[in-house]
C-alpha cells in the first residue's frame, strides 16, 4: 500500500500556497471520482470456501482496504462461471447465492470493482503507480477552479490551468475506460492472417 500523499510532488508545484489538508482531500476526492467513473480500481477477493446449503457470504469481510464495494464484476463457483441472475449483492456486503451449494469446500471467488472512501490515505501500489497522474489531475482541476471571494481569493485559482488539467484527466479517463473494454495494456497488437484468404 502506498500513501495517497506521495501525490504531493505531482501537485504542489502548480497550486502555490495550497493547504496540505486541503491538498490531501482534493486528491481523495479526484481518487473517489476517478474510481467512480471508470472503475480502474479491480481485484479478486481472496477465495471463499462454500458450506453446503449456505447462500450468503460476507465478501465485505474479505478486504482491508479503506474502500466499499462500487460492483461485482464477475464470480465463478468452482471455475464456473455464474450469471448476474445466479447472485445477489446488497451493499452491506452480503453476498448471496440464489441456488445455494450442495456441497462443502466449493470455491467461491469474486472480481469487485472498489470505491475509496473520502478518508482513505493509501491506495494499493500498483493503482498509484498507474493512475498517480489521473489523481492529481483531478485534484487539480478541483482546486484550479475555485477562485476563493473578492476579500480572500485563492492564489491557486487558474482557470486556463484548470481546464488544461481537465483535459489531461479526460484523455486519462479515456484511456483507462478503454483499456477496460479492450483489456488491452498498450501491447502490440498481433494478427494472424487465415491460411484461406
Amino acid at each position: 500500500m502506498g500513501a495517497i500523499t506521495t501525490l504531493y510532488g505531482l501537485t504542489q508545484p502548480y497550486l502555490p500556497g495550497v493547504p496540505t489538508n486541503l491538498l490531501l482531500q482534493s486528491l481523495r476526492n479526484a481518487v473517489r471520482q476517478f474510481c467512480q467513473s471508470t472503475e480502474v480500481w479491480r481485484e479478486e477477493l481472496p477465495v471463499i470456501s462454500t458450506t453446503a446449503d449456505e447462500d450468503e457470504y460476507l465478501i465485505e469481510e474479505a478486504h482491508s482496504y479503506d474502500a466499499s464495494i462500487k460492483r461485482i464484476l464477475g464470480v465463478t463457483l468452482d471455475d464456473a462461471e455464474l450469471l448476474q441472475t445466479e447472485y445477489e449483492f446488497d451493499p452491506n456486503g452480503t453476498f448471496r447465492l440464489l441456488t445455494a451449494p450442495t456441497e462443502d469446500d466449493l470455491e467461491l471467488v469474486v472480481t469487485v470493482a472498489f470505491l475509496p472512501s473520502l478518508a482513505a490515505d493509501e491506495l494499493p501500489d500498483w493503482l498509484l503507480e498507474k493512475w498517480g497522474d489521473a489523481f492529481a489531475e483531478g485534484a487539480k482541476v478541483l482546486l484550479k477552479s475555485v477562485p476563493g471571494s473578492e476579500a480572500n481569493p485563492s492564489p491557486w485559482f487558474d482557470r486556463v490551468g484548470a481546464q488544461e488539467a481537465m483535459r489531461r484527466l479526460a484523455d486519462l479517463e479515456t484511456r483507462a475506460k478503454n483499456e477496460l473494454l479492450t483489456d488491452r495494456r498498450h501491447g502490440p497488437l498481433a494478427v494472424t492472417i487465415p491460411d484461406y484468404i
